[in-house]
């Protein structure tokens, strides 16, 4: 009988916090990752940027109603499957007695009674491919959320207050996810035998939580190398989706379990690792037993892996660590090197052995690069655009052939596009009155840090971006000097006039 097992007896109990809390995390999933999918295509923007990391917690929420809606799914099944069990009983008509003319009523209550019998049995139908097929959609659908998000360029870290709130909410946000898993971690599994599935998936949204609150506090307080946080959680919450899909996919040659044994499809190993303790190797041993009939507690080479593991992983993590202290410079590199915060020396290109990561650092320094950039006074990805604007050069190849004589309107020294080309004021007189005129200019400017110690040093600490500082300088020159002059200074035609007003 169905109705003495506990998971059976308890599943209306669990069938609408399951459901509920599934339609939840697919509606948070969905909508984050739809915000910045829609914000990334340009199909609203919004003043404020928003951040991406927002997508991977998306997707992480849809794995969890992955577990929570097939689950929820499972359990509707136990639920109707007990209902199921008093309809089973109702005698046939001939075991009826029908008195006084009350026939049809009686046989409009059996056909009533054997239709909604007919409804339960096909509704244990759901526990079969519907509720893998959920699982599969979900963890699709957080892989796509993943990739989409990906390619959003992270926002400015230039914008502390922002970093700081949203910091703050991820970490405050996490409790509430903390609780929820707690609460599905004390939950016996004879109640119910899908909250071991469920313990272990909610672990992802509470572990990127909390892992991007983190990581935003550290992008706040100017550590650049946090983004590598949220694209390790962005990999992790792949994972988790891609194995929740093969499982999904698996249910095709694997029979289904009868339905008093029958779980849930959404799981998930590797958010079993997700654990404040170390892993249980007799638990793991007691599991391949049970599902291969193979006692790994009897191999001696597991038994030396396990015992040797640990020293081996602390001689392993000293190397690495102490290979920190070896840096192999280029022919075209150098370094200053820091020994305990203080600049001591500026190493040239070669093989160096210094003190390890963090008390030697090696703050790496061009040695004879040469640059070349133009001088353009808008941003580097607007330049030509800008260009070809001020130039009028759209309107030119739309009115004038290729090969035709540029108009009046165009009298320049060039008629093709520039992509780095400025536009300067340059003082003219016309008909005994001070005008001006409008020349434009390709300039580019090549230059190098210089080759001793001392310029090393300044390059390193005192000059951020060493391009922004020369294309600023240089711009401002240039606007001085075509100021001074008409444009036949300029060009060059007042050559003997210039060199006489100079040397007098």
């Amino acid at each position: 009988m169905l109705t003495e097992l506990p998971q059976f007896n308890n599943a209306r109990r669990y069938v609408a916090p399951l459901l509920i809390i599934g339609a939840i995390f697919a509606a948070l999933g969905l909508g984050l990752t739809g915000a910045i999918s829609a914000h990334a295509n340009a199909y609203w923007r919004l003043d404020l940027p928003i951040p991406r990391s927002l997508g991977f917690l998306g997707s992480a929420f849809l794995v969890a109603a992955a577990g929570f809606l097939s689950a929820g799914i499972l359990v509707f099944v136990r639920l109707r499957l007990v209902e199921r069990e008093p309809l089973q009983q109702v005698p046939d008509e001939a075991q009826i007695g029908v008195p006084g003319g009350r026939g049809n009523t009686v046989q409009r209550l059996l056909l009533l009674a054997r239709a909604r019998s007919l409804l339960i049995l096909r509704a244990e139908s759901l526990a079969g491919w519907p509720q893998a097929l959920v699982a599969l959609l979900f963890g699709a659908l957080a892989v796509a959320g993943v990739e989409v998000t990906w390619r959003v360029t992270p926002f400015a870290a230039a914008d502390p207050t922002t970093l700081e709130v949203l910091g703050g909410v991820l970490i405050v946000a996490a409790f509430p996810l903390l609780v929820l898993e707690r609460s599905f971690a004390s939950v016996a599994a004879e109640m119910l035998p899908d909250a071991p599935q469920l313990d272990r998936l909610l672990r992802i949204p509470l572990t990127v939580c909390l892992g991007l609150g983190i990581a935003a506090v550290l992008r706040w307080l100017g550590f650049g190398w946090a983004i590598r946080i949220e694209q390790g959680l962005a990999i992790l919450v792949v994972a988790v989706a891609l194995e929740l899909m093969v499982r999904s996919l698996a249910v095709a040659f694997v029979p289904f379990a009868p339905i008093e044994q029958r779980r849930t499809v959404a799981d998930s190993s590797i958010a079993g690792f997700l654990r404040f303790t170390a892993p249980s190797f007799q638990a793991f041993n007691t599991a391949v037993r049970q599902q291969f009939g193979i006692d790994l507690s009897r191999s001696w080479a597991l038994a030396f892996v396990q015992s040797a593991m640990l020293p081996i992983a602390l001689v392993m993590g000293i190397l690495a660590w102490g290979v920190t202290g070896i840096t192999a410079l280029g022919l075209n590199e150098r370094a200053v090197y820091e020994r305990f915060g203080m600049p001591v020396a500026v190493l040239g290109p070669g093989l160096h052995f210094h003190l390890p990561w963090p008390m030697g650092v090696m703050r790496g320094v061009e040695f004879g690069v040469i640059h070349d950039i133009p001088i353009a006074m808008s941003p580097l990805g607007d330049a030509g655009q800008a260009a070809r604007q001020s130039a009028g050069v759209d309107q030119q190849q739309q009115l004038v052939g290729a090969e035709a004589p540029p108009p009046t309107a165009s009298d320049r020294l060039w008629d093709a596009s520039h992509p780095s080309e400025q536009s300067y004021l340059i003082a003219s007189a016309a008909n005994g009155q001070q005008t001006f005129q409008i020349a434009d200019a390709d300039l580019r400017v090549v230059y190098r840090v210089g080759l001793t110690d001392a310029d090393a040093m300044n390059s390193a600490y005192r000059v951020a971006n060493p391009e922004t500082l020369i294309m600023a300088s240089t711009g401002q020159l240039l606007v001085r000097y075509f100021a001074r002059y008409t444009l036949p200074d300029v060009l060059g035609q007042s050559r003997e006039m210039s060199c006489s007003r100079v040397t007098t």
